[in-house]
């Protein structure tokens, strides 16, 4: 039997063998001491690694819904929920900003941009990824408004040019151009045909108070103009350039025609009124009783 155990004392045994039954104990409840500190400490360091890491995704979480001053990179994608990128921001052809706008297909339908020449511009592009539409600012005096086939072939031009003129013109499937209205300046307004070669063959308009009527044709360039001034009378002149002879034909005020006949020097050949028919030489031919 145990005896009595007073405070401060060494257990005193009254039967040999007891003690080390009793240090045994004592090692094993030692044993489990330590495997629930060491426990314990485990379940601690968890702990602690489960709060850094929530403490870090509030922290991120945080800094992503405030505003920053500044993000720089060279890129950026936007994806739609499926993954797949529809929209793009980048640096394109000498290094200008182009962001860029794609279907379903990734198929670049728009972009927006800079030009290598650093002028602003918006294209619209078909489904083959050709352009279509394209609005561009070369100046800041000049807008240009380009349309094309579905082959990426201008077909029309609409704008404002260096000069400060005005115009739409019209392209053929092969790119040559073949017809143009343009105006300058509200005073001079018209509308122009040219031919295969891109000369102009055709055109009619406005200069000014008087309206015009204009053909040319041939490898010289033969010209009719046909105009009717301000004050109502008409007017035709046939001119060949190659030649240099040129026909005039006039109405005066009081109603009377007038013929000039040039030849390719200028010397007036025939000159007639009411009263006169001159020749070469300005010697009278006739005149009116």
């Amino acid at each position: 039997m145990v005896d009595r155990m007073e405070w401060g004392r060494e257990p005193v045994l009254s039967r040999d063998g007891a003690g080390a039954v009793d240090d045994k104990r004592l090692e094993a409840l030692q044993r489990r001491v330590d495997k629930l500190e060491t426990e314990n400490r485990r379940w601690g360091i968890i702990a602690a690694l489960v709060i850094a890491g929530m403490s870090l995704g509030v922290f991120i979480v945080g800094r992503a819904s405030r505003p920053v001053d500044s993000v720089r990179t060279r890129s950026i994608l936007l994806a739609d929920k499926d993954g797949v990128v529809r929209a793009s921001l980048g640096l394109g052809e000498g290094d200008q900003p182009v962001l860029a706008f794609m279907d379903r297909s990734q198929r670049v339908r728009l972009t927006v941009g800079l030009t290598p020449a650093e002028q602003p511009q918006m294209t619209l592009a078909g489904t083959n990824e050709k352009s279509r539409i394209r609005f561009l600012l070369p100046t800041d005096n000049t807008v240009s408004i380009v349309v094309a086939d579905r082959d990426g072939v201008d077909r029309a031009w609409l704008g404002l040019d260096r000069a400060g003129m005005s115009g739409l013109t019209l392209y053929g499937p092969e790119g040559r151009m073949e017809a143009a209205l343009s105006t300058v300046g509200g005073s001079l307004a018209g509308l122009s045909f040219f031919g295969r070669r891109g000369r102009e063959r055709a055109a009619f308009g406005i200069s000014g108070e008087t309206g015009l009527l204009r053909l040319i044709g041939g490898p010289g360039e033969s010209s009719v103009l046909l105009q009717v001034g301000s004050d109502g009378l008409p007017g035709l002149n046939l001119f060949d350039k190659d030649r240099g002879a040129r026909i005039v034909m006039t109405v005066g005020l009081d109603g009377t025609p007038t013929l000039t006949l040039r030849d390719k020097k200028g010397a007036a050949a025939v000159v007639s009124n009411g009263r006169l028919l001159l020749g070469k030489d300005q010697t009278v031919l006739w005149s009116a009783p």
